[in-house]
């Protein structure tokens, strides 16, 4: 509950997280569970090929996580490419883009 991720890149140094092979579902994805901490923010931080697994998400948003993501790319995944369950607080900011995810874009659990 205290941990927190933070990338943030620039338009002309993006950060990649992506599996070995450009292949959907090749890793686990980035996982959050029960980090209500506001440092968790991407910014300019491209994501591909994860969520493996009928329930896989590129990044995983479990519990009540607190994440905003903008300047950003969410591409590739074997199914979702955001999972945000329903105590999940997600900012989708400005200029996110989406492409080639086998499921729902954002996935938000009722």
């Amino acid at each position: 509950a205290d941990g927190s991720l933070r990338m943030i890149g620039t338009p002309d140094q993006r950060i990649t997280v992506s599996g070995k092979v450009n292949s959907p579902g090749y890793f686990e994805g980035i996982y959050f569970e029960d980090s209500n901490n506001p440092l968790n923010v991407f910014q300019y931080v491209d994501v591909a090929y994860a969520g493996p697994g009928s329930n896989g998400a590129n990044i995983w948003l479990s519990g009540s996580t607190r994440f905003e993501i903008s300047n950003s790319s969410v591409n590739h995944s074997a199914n979702y490419g955001v999972y945000v369950s329903r105590y999940a607080v997600f900012t989708n900011g400005e200029n996110n883009v989406f492409t080639g995810n086998a499921g729902i874009d954002i996935f938000v659990q009722d």
